[in-house]
């Protein structure tokens, strides 16, 4: 019996090991053969830069920290920094990004490998803190439940290893609010200096980290209601003062100081020191979207105007002040889609959907029960009653973290993935561990022990393809209908695309590809052609029979034009650009045609050509967006249809004869609404605001004309029609100070769009 307790916390202390190293495996080990995800070349080419060269025009948004953490390996190999001005002066991240890992002349695979292999860390850190505040609350055993949970929870295994800032931005919020819930309480060295390293970090891992400052404001608050007395400690550790009752706000807010102050030497450390964005001497310079500082904090809100005055008062860096604008001024509008239902402006339901389907079900039992027990014990213990099935007051700043979070996930209209739920995810998986001290049964304990494991058999079997997981909820092979973008199709199967077709395409079979992601189609599938841009650009793409690989992203219009159901409108330009194409005499008058079709362009980056200034012929512009349309009416067929196969369950395959071909694309349409999807919303697509400005102007009514311009140039900023727009309604009021801003910003996205087009 004695060695037996002896042995017993180290045989605690291997299961808790095995599982940390067990997710490590299992998230690292996916990765292994998946093309780069969207953001992943973002934070990369971004982190790759500030290493390089001081500078952090790139992406400040998404997180100092991570990004450099991620793109040490690639640094510290000594590989050149892509060689292209014109993207480096207007901060596109992304185009450097592909090209740093497609054309630097290392294997990308390597890149992606290193790089993925340093953020693996941050989410095995994390199940290392969820298992750390759980044993604090309900022993050895809960805190193993809870690193189960944490060990195999989808969204962790799935987003943990990639390149980005989620899992980084979930560890160091998780830790800031646990450091910060303990210093209100007692306040000693050793918790200040927790409170000030994970406050520090939260502050470069993910701007949304800042509602760490409201929450500890709300743990203040609670602990003052609460009537806990707050204690400071010598350096000895031993309580030398137990602050009376008024003074413990004041005891609290002060404290707090510490961490705030942690958090913004850190930010100045991050960005080296220096105020300005871009290194001195590096010429003409931009951001990405909206070129200045000054630009970005009025599409903001309030948050603008506060960031706008740090950087009067120079308190912060200039790039991580846009960043912090620039993740409010996106928020507000981004295209998204759930089960069937387009938006750029989301639904409160959106996430509460991604939590009941993108989760197992025997987990959401679990943090259901979990959360149960704890609200209970609070309300029993705020009636003068101590609970004897969980600890009240200690779990406290766990369902305030819920209770600050969720409101925010209700209201947010950037509604693009399940990611983005991942800070909300520990406090559920730490509560759950309460269900194993409230067990007083063994046949309660069986239960949590057989919840436990299907949640893991659940996750394990759907491996490799963690990121497209959804539970019994969702019919298999159906995902595509609920959910897309990063909740399920990222990019990461183009590799495995390319590995089905070497083993199931005929020989000789023509492929076409369309797909939302980072990695060029031709570096995993180069004997394909991209769906709706033949490779000889200005002429008419045919369609024979085939292998049409399509993601499901691009498959319901979301990253791709033109975007969402097909309806009345586009069927009617697709046969008047149809009818164009097969009269050869009408050639030599497309204006018709690209009158119809030229609403269905946003910019140049999608048919490879300037839409204002110089464009090409007329024809070409014709033919190139009918081949849009084209491909536009051939997805419409597709959705109704059931692929023949799913690569990771986000690129559907389909097998087309000749008949499949001329019922898609010369039928009846399979789907045909009576207005397009951004005509129902409530103020439209960026094209939508454009063309509602343009009868404004045209009817002689610049006052009306301005906010709806504006409304396009914050959905869209890289719009040049949106400026031009914004421009001439402005002059029409008298206004020439902001039209003339408006008119700068027009020409240098054109100036943008000019240089990009030359370098292709």
């Amino acid at each position: 019996m004695k060695v037996m307790r002896f042995l017993r916390p180290y045989t605690m202390t291997a299961v808790g090991g095995g599982l940390r190293a067990a997710h490590a495996l299992l998230a690292y080990s996916a990765t292994l053969d998946a093309s780069a995800t969207f953001d992943e070349v973002l934070h990369i080419a971004s982190g790759f830069s500030y290493w390089r060269f001081n500078d952090y025009r790139l992406q400040p948004e998404n997180g100092n920290l991570p990004q450099r953490w991620c793109a040490l390996p690639l640094f510290l190999s000594g590989c050149p920094f892509p060689d292209d001005e014109a993207a480096w002066r207007h901060g596109d991240a992304f185009q450097l990004g592909q090209r740093l890992l497609y054309e630097a002349g290392q294997a990308p695979a390597r890149i992606l490998a290193a790089a993925r292999g340093m953020a693996v860390v941050w989410s095995t850190l994390l199940c290392l803190v969820v298992f750390l505040w759980s044993r604090s609350l309900y022993g050895t055993h809960g805190g193993l439940v809870s690193l189960t949970l944490a060990a195999f929870w989808p969204a962790l295994l799935a987003h943990g290893p990639l390149a980005t800032s989620d899992a980084c931005g979930s560890l160091f919020f998780t830790l800031g609010a646990w450091s910060l819930w303990e210093l209100v309480h007692v306040v000693t060295g050793r918790r200040l200096l927790a409170a000030g390293v994970s406050v520090g970090l939260a502050a470069i891992a993910k701007h949304s980290c800042v509602l760490l400052v409201p929450l500890a404001i709300v743990f203040v608050i609670a602990r003052t209601i609460g009537g806990r007395p707050a204690l400071a400690s010598g350096h000895d550790g031993r309580k030398s003062r137990n602050a009376n009752q008024q003074s413990m706000p004041l005891v609290g807010v002060v404290a707090l100081l510490v961490p705030l102050g942690a958090a913004m030497a850190c930010i100045w450390v991050a960005c080296g020191f220096r105020y300005r964005a871009f290194e001195p001497g590096s010429g003409p310079t931009a951001f990405y979207r909206y070129a200045t500082l000054a630009e970005c904090v009025g599409y903001a809100g309030g948050v603008g105007e506060m960031c706008d005055r740090l950087a009067a008062w120079r308190l912060l860096p200039e790039s991580w002040l846009w960043g912090m604008s620039q993740v409010v001024a996106r928020a507000g509008h981004r295209y998204a889609f759930a089960v069937g239902e387009h938006s750029v402006f989301g639904w409160w339901w959106f996430f509460p959907l991604c939590m009941a389907i993108k989760n197992t079900l025997p987990s959401l039992a679990l943090c259901g029960w979990g959360v149960g027990l704890s609200s209970w014990a609070l309300v029993s213990e705020l009636r003068g009653k101590r609970s004897s099935v969980a600890p009240a007051w200690e779990a406290t700043p766990l369902l305030l973290t819920l209770a600050c979070l969720w409101p925010m996930f209700v209201s947010s209209h950037l509604n693009i993935g399940e990611r983005h739920l991942l800070p909300a995810y520990p406090p559920l998986m730490i509560l759950a561990g309460g269900t194993w001290p409230a067990a007083t049964s063994r046949r309660l304990r069986a239960i949590i022990v057989l919840l436990v494991g299907l949640h893991a058999v659940d996750v394990t079997s759907r491996w490799p393809c963690t990121l497209a997981y959804f539970n019994q909820l969702v019919p298999r092979g159906r995902e595509h209908r609920w959910l897309v973008d990063s909740s399920l199709d990222w990019g990461q199967d183009l590799g495995r695309l390319g590995v089905w077709l070497n083993r199931n395409a005929r020989p000789g079979e023509p492929v076409f590809v369309t797909y939302a992601g980072a990695a060029p189609v031709a570096a995993h599938v180069p004997a394909a052609e991209i769906l709706g841009f033949p490779r000889n650009w200005g002429s008419r793409q045919e369609l024979p029979p085939g292998l049409y690989c399509v993601s499901a992203t691009a498959l319901h219009g979301i990253a791709d034009r033109p975007r969402g159901p097909w309806c009345r409108a586009f069927e009617a330009a697709y046969q008047e650009a149809a009818r164009w194409m097969d009269d050869p005499a009408a050639r030599n008058d497309a204006a018709a045609a690209v009158a119809l079709v030229r609403a269905m362009v946003r910019d140049r980056d999608e048919l490879g050509l300037t839409l204002s200034g110089d464009p090409p012929s007329p024809g070409d512009l014709a033919v190139a967006a009918f081949n849009i349309l084209q491909a536009g009416r051939l997805k419409s067929f597709l959705r109704c249809r059931e692929p023949d196969a799913s690569i990771g369950g986000s690129i559907l395959v389909y097998r087309l004869d000749a008949e499949a071909i001329e019922k898609a694309l010369h039928g009846p349409p399979a789907e045909l609404a009576d207005r397009s999807w951004f005509e129902r919303e409530r103020y439209g697509t960026a094209d939508e605001l454009v063309r509602q400005g343009r009868r404004h102007l045209d009817a002689g009514r610049p006052t009306d004309a301005v906010p709806v311009f504006e409304s396009a140039t914050r959905l869209y900023p890289g719009d040049p029609r949106a400026w031009d727009g914004l421009m001439i309604a402005y002059r029409g009021l008298g206004d020439d100070l902001r039209a003339a801003q408006a008119e700068r910003y027009r020409d240098r996205l054109r100036a943008r769009l000019s240089a990009a087009e030359a370098q292709r």
